[in-house]
């Protein structure tokens, strides 16, 4: 009986059927992403790996392109993220990319302005003609107030490059002496602009000019630059009408401009365009040399008169009869094997001026590309296509403190350029002066200047450059030999100077 009780009682109870079989024919349709399920040819349940939801969809709106259209891109897609999954992907060029992102720039940072400067304009100059002769400049005192410059400094560089005397009348316009066209000046306006007013970094107008210690200075309130900027030159060095005329025909024959434009307007022009200053010379007198015999050079045997060319020394009792100079800067001359010394004007500054004065063969030339030649302000004194003048170095650079010539003939002198030594040189070229040498080359003018010419010029033009003193003559007496020599050529053969 407890057995009975024991036992369960399965009647009433539903049987469990059986899952189906997934046959080949009847294979449900899924994903294309989820793998296939193995087929199973047993009556066994299907175990493999359940089928994958699809990845959410995550609208991305291109606020930049479209704010109003949002295009569908997949998620964990890899580089599938960077692609318009409806629109093809645009083939952009450079130059639109370029403004894309210069546009993103300036929309989010209105101060970065660089892409959209403002231009620099300037009202044109109004010109009349005032009487017969004179040209009146009426809106001179505006265009001084748009350049922000003194109109004291802007008359200076107009009447300096127009080559004229000119005032201010009461009612602030420029009357100048002469016939102008209003193209002539605007071209000298724009040369104006270009070295006193624009910045010569960034090229912004928002400058201003500064004197200090005879120099003036270049400030940028854009860019925050200082540089310094040509003195304006004295004198008449117009550019326009005949005066320009002259100055390229001297300029010609003084061999600055490779053109025949020296034969074009001949001489005439040219005899009476610069001062002479020869004929003002403070130099020692040479009475004492007179009558001075032939004597015997102690060093080579040879008989010399008042000095020996090949050893470069006085004979006795001459050096007492003869000035004796000290030089403010150091000169250094060399020499081309081929110029002859008897010949050679560049041994009269070694004698006159020895503590000043070092020469050299051109084999023996020391290397002026080392730093201390630099730190001194060492520079080549020869003509060359954009070279600065003298003054103009010593504005920009400061005080010169050694000048290298070349002595050689002017045939010779390409040669001695090449030296390896001097390329590295800064250039400075001289002014145009008439020489006085007794010697002249075929087929060159009266404006190439012997060496210890050269020499003097260039102690000259670097006096009146950085002393605030008249000159007084001090270098005068370097040209003493020069002169003297000059003295004992014939008489007739000097008439026909010039």
């Amino acid at each position: 009986m407890a057995d009975d009780d024991l036992k369960l009682d399965l009647t009433g109870k539903k049987k469990k059927s059986k899952k189906p079989i997934v046959l080949d024919d009847e294979t449900p349709k899924t994903d294309e992403n989820v793998a296939p399920t193995p087929t199973i040819d047993s009556e066994e349940l299907v175990l493999g790996p359940k089928k994958k939801k699809k990845a959410p969809k995550v609208a991305v709106v291109d606020e930049e392109r479209h704010p109003e259209e949002a295009s569908e891109v997949i998620v964990d897609a890899g580089l599938s993220n960077l692609i318009d999954s409806k629109n093809a992907w645009p083939d952009y060029t450079y130059e639109q990319l370029l403004e894309l992102v210069f546009g993103i720039m300036r929309e989010r940072n209105p101060e970065l302005t660089a892409g959209e400067k403002k231009k620099f304009v300037m009202k044109p100059p109004q010109v009349a003609r005032a009487g017969s002769k004179k040209t009146a400049f009426a809106n001179f005192a505006e265009i001084c107030r748009l350049l922000k410059r003194q109109p004291k400094h802007v008359l200076q560089f107009l009447l300096a490059e127009l080559g004229t005397t000119g005032s201010i009348d009461g009612n602030s316009c420029l009357i100048v002496k002469g016939r102008f066209q209003q193209k002539h000046i605007e071209s000298v306006l724009r040369k104006y602009i270009k070295e006193y007013v624009t910045c010569h970094t960034c090229r912004s107008s928002e400058t201003e000019l500064t004197k200090d210690t005879r120099l003036f200075f270049l400030e940028c309130k854009t860019c925050g630059s200082r540089c310094s900027v040509t003195a304006i030159k004295s004198g008449f060095t117009a550019m326009v009408g005949k005066r320009a005329a002259l100055r390229r025909a001297a300029e010609a024959t003084a061999g600055l401009i490779n053109t025949s434009s020296g034969e074009k307007f001949g001489m005439k022009f040219i005899k009476n365009l610069l001062i002479d200053e020869m004929e003002r010379l403070k130099i020692s007198d040479w009475n004492s040399l007179e009558g001075l015999k032939k004597q015997v050079c102690s060093n080579c045997g040879r008989k010399r008169m008042y000095f020996c060319y090949n050893c470069k020394v006085y004979m006795p009792d001459v050096e007492k009869l003869v000035p004796r100079l000290e030089l403010p800067v150091q000169i250094d001359i060399i020499k081309h094997p081929h110029e002859k010394n008897s010949k050679s004007t560049a041994l009269h500054c070694l004698l006159l001026a020895p503590s000043s004065t070092t020469l050299y063969e051109s084999s023996n030339a020391p290397d002026y590309n080392f730093p201390n030649y630099e730190k001194e302000n060492t520079v080549l004194v020869v003509y060359s296509e954009g070279a600065l003048s003298v003054d103009e170095f010593i504005e920009k650079r400061g005080p010169i403190g050694r000048f290298v010539f070349l002595d050689s003939t002017w045939f010779q002198i390409g040669g001695l350029k090449l030296l390896p030594q001097l390329q590295h040189l800064p250039i400075v070229t001289l002014r145009s002066y008439k020489t006085k040498y007794w010697r002249p080359q075929r087929g060159l003018t009266d404006y190439h200047l012997a060496t210890i010419e050269a020499i003097y010029y260039a102690l000259r033009e670097t006096f009146d450059t950085s002393s605030t003193t008249k000159y007084d003559g001090c270098f005068d007496n370097l040209l003493f030999w020069f002169f003297f020599f000059r003295s004992k050529v014939d008489k007739e053969l000097l008439k026909g100077e010039g």
